[in-house]
Parts: C-alpha cells; structure tokens; sequence
C-alpha cells in the first residue's frame, strides 16, 4: 500500500509549489538569504551568525594572503622582506586564534612552516 502512495502524484494544477534547488558557490555569494526560523531569538541568533561567518571567512582569507606573501618573498629570494612578513604572518596568526577563527595548534603549525621558509634565507647584514 505504501509503495501504491508514493507512486501517485497530483495534477499539476493540485501541487504545492516546490522550493527551488539553488546550489550556492561560496566564493560568489557572500550572504546567505535563507531565513527559516520562526522564534525571534533564533533570528537574531542566525543573523549575528551570518556575520560572525563572513568575519571568520575575512580572516581566515588574511591569514592565507600573508603566507602567500612570506612564500613569494623567499622565491624572489629577498631574505630581510621574508623575516619582515614571516614576524607579520606570526603575528596575525596570534590574533585569529584569540578571535576563536583557528585552533591554537594549528596557528603554531602554520607559524612553524612560515618561519622555517623564511629562514631557508639567509639576511645578510
């Protein structure tokens, strides 16, 4: 009997209308625009969410800039801008673990690997 239900389906006029399947690229739409709670404490929990969101996707994309750059310092070999944007990247790592955006082991591990490749230079004096 079950299986005889979900074999029969509506006219299209008797139909609820259906939600649309949108896929999201997070790269393209910074906001998402899906509202479904009811309670007023829950929408302002999702709002201040959304935000929270958007600030951690702004520092976690900081904190790969800066790597990026210690990496492209040391590949144009100048040793003295690497040590100065390695000390930056550190720094910054610092912050995004007492914001709560990564975990503290993983700001030492990328502290690590971003002065171990700044230091494959040597500053001369």
């Amino acid at each position: 009997m079950a299986r005889r239900q979900l074999l029969f389906r509506l006219p299209l006029s008797q139909q609820l209308p259906q939600r649309p399947l949108v896929w999201y690229n997070s790269s393209v739409h910074q906001e998402r625009n899906e509202e479904l709670a009811n309670i007023k404490s829950q929408k302002k929990r999702n709002k201040t969410n959304e935000k929270a969101r958007l600030r951690n996707r702004a520092i976690k994309s900081e904190l790969k800039t800066v790597a990026r750059a210690v990496r492209k310092a040391v590949e144009d070999g100048d040793a003295l801008t690497a040590q100065k944007k390695a000390q930056a990247a550190c720094r910054l790592f610092d912050k995004a673990v007492s914001k709560g955006v990564i975990h503290k082991n993983q700001a030492a591990n990328r502290k690590s690997g971003v002065t171990k490749l700044a230091n494959t230079l040597e500053v001369a004096e």
